[in-house]
């Protein structure tokens, strides 16, 4: 590899970083902005990966961050940070670090559909997988999620569903052409690149971050003016995190609600007596389906009861942030109820049919996941009946559902 261009910001950059020196502001942007511009693809990865882990090793300052972000900014041409779409309700969102060192299935998007079914209205910003077998965006399509849909649909069906996603990878298409797959292990934009990302204005964020310092992170949010916001990181040891609420280990939280800091060390197991768990109940498992599988689990009253747990818990955190509950204690007990009942709040917005039985159901539906290639979506209730399809005796979309006690009776 041949640095063409020996006087290049970064060239200084990175021996500055090597000598252990600030960069500054202004510093950090030119030599960034520098990066992004490098012709060649080899080169640019080897030096981008090369200036964020090393400024991840010498605890980067806030400021040096927002050079950074100024820098994709420019290189994105658009304002990612300051243009957002204003909507007439409270918009709340879960956003994560990822890479941390234990591979769960996937949380966050079971957290926030169980917040949203409790009364929260969720804009999920969602992205592939890189350093996990599955990321939000492969479960939520495999669920017959779309990302294609028109910005003007997608605000009614936030309006009115109170819960939709936004790809990551569309927000700053340009730069995570070249950045998304290079990073096994948090680094300085994990401290607040996915905040920002969102096209929509955000009323409350929960920030789950894999690693120990949650400061730069809420200088930050601070910075970019978001009206409440809580960071999020469980501590396994002194080396190893992961990036949301777990009952398992000790959770550090900083909270800024109601104009107001709060700090925060929790132990959930002995708080809410959550006893008798395995790192097997929230583990990723060997296979995307299975994977699938797990996360519909953790939704449903299901078998294992540890993973909608740690649901319940992170579901907590957003209705804390929503303004729907007044304690963590409470928003734990609510979504864990949501959790039990199949909460059916949106069986009268759509209905899925399944081709290989001739069936069609409600969403709350307790019945085994179809095959994605196997179901089509209806509007109307009619239009499943038209097309051909027979009422499922399960959850009886015609009249009222059957509950579990007299399904097993």
């Amino acid at each position: 590899m041949i640095l063409n261009d020996i006087n290049a910001p970064y060239l200084d950059a990175l021996y500055r970083i090597n000598s252990k020196k600030r960069l500054g502001r202004q510093r950090a942007f030119k030599s960034f902005l520098s990066i992004l511009l490098i012709k060649s693809a080899r080169q640019k990865t080897a030096v981008l990966a090369s200036f964020l882990t090393g400024l991840f090793c010498n605890w980067i300052t806030s400021e040096e961050l927002s050079g950074i972000l100024n820098a994709i900014r420019i290189y994105e041409w658009k304002d990612f940070i300051s243009e957002k779409i204003k909507l007439n309700k409270k918009v709340i969102s879960i956003v994560w670090s990822g890479k941390k060192w234990f591979k769960t299935f996937n949380i966050s998007t079971a957290a926030s559909l169980i917040a949203s079914c409790c009364g929260a209205t969720v804009a999920k910003i969602w992205s592939s997988a890189t350093s996990s077998l599955t990321g939000s965006r492969d479960i939520l399509t495999c669920l017959w999620a779309k990302s294609t849909i028109p910005q003007s649909k997608i605000i009614w069906i936030i309006n009115n569903l109170n819960f939709w996603f936004f790809p990551i990878e569309e927000s700053i298409p340009k730069f995570d052409k070249i950045y998304w797959w290079i990073f096994y292990a948090p680094h300085i934009l994990s401290y607040i690149l996915p905040a920002l990302v969102s096209p929509v204005y955000l009323d409350g964020i929960v920030y789950w971050i894999a690693w120990n310092n949650l400061e730069i992170t809420k200088e930050l949010l601070y910075k970019y003016k978001f009206p409440s916001f809580s960071i999020v990181s469980s501590q396994v040891n002194n080396i190893h995190f992961i990036d949301e609420i777990s009952w398992i280990w000790f959770s550090k939280i900083i909270r800024y609600h109601n104009k107001e800091f709060s700090r925060w060390i929790h132990c959930f197991y002995k708080e809410l007596g959550l006893y008798g768990w395995k790192f097997t109940d929230i583990q990723q498992w060997i296979s995307k389906e299975e994977n699938i599988q797990f996360f519909l689990n953790s939704i449903s009253n299901s078998w294992n009861i540890h993973k909608n747990y740690i649901v319940a818990l992170n579901a907590s955190e957003l209705l804390l942030m929503a303004w729907i509950v007044k304690s963590f204690k409470e928003g734990f007990y609510k979504s864990m109820e949501a959790i039990k009942s199949n909460n059916s709040d949106y069986d009268t917005f759509f209905w899925y049919a399944v081709r290989s039985t001739g069936i069609f159901c409600r969403p709350s539906c307790a019945s085994r996941l179809p095959k994605k290639e196997n179901v089509t979506i209806f509007q109307k209730v009619e239009q499943a009946v038209e097309a051909g399809y027979r009422p499922c005796k399960r959850c009886r979309p015609l009249g009222k559902p059957v509950s579990k006690e007299e399904w097993v009776f």
